[in-house]
């Protein structure tokens, strides 16, 4: 369980670009807590990608445990 903290984004959109999305210091809409992958923000617990793709694993998806983040990349 991550600490969600609730502040403002106050940083500007970076001109980088990783796999046709776009970076931020971190996105407010997307909360994440998923150290290993190179998009999240470790200190605030945000993605730093301003969208992201989710999609599952299984044929018919029952349960949140079947949903995935498709944008994770190994930091």
């Amino acid at each position: 369980n991550g600490d969600w903290s609730s502040d403002v984004c106050s940083s500007d959109q970076q001109t980088s670009k990783s796999g046709g999305f776009g970076m931020l210091d971190k996105n407010p809409s997307i909360k994440c807590n998923v150290s290993s992958c190179k998009f999240n923000n470790k200190n605030k617990h945000y993605c730093k990608l301003e969208t992201i793709k989710v999609g599952t694993h299984e044929k018919n998806p029952t349960q949140v445990e079947c949903t995935d983040c498709q944008s994770f990349e190994l930091e």
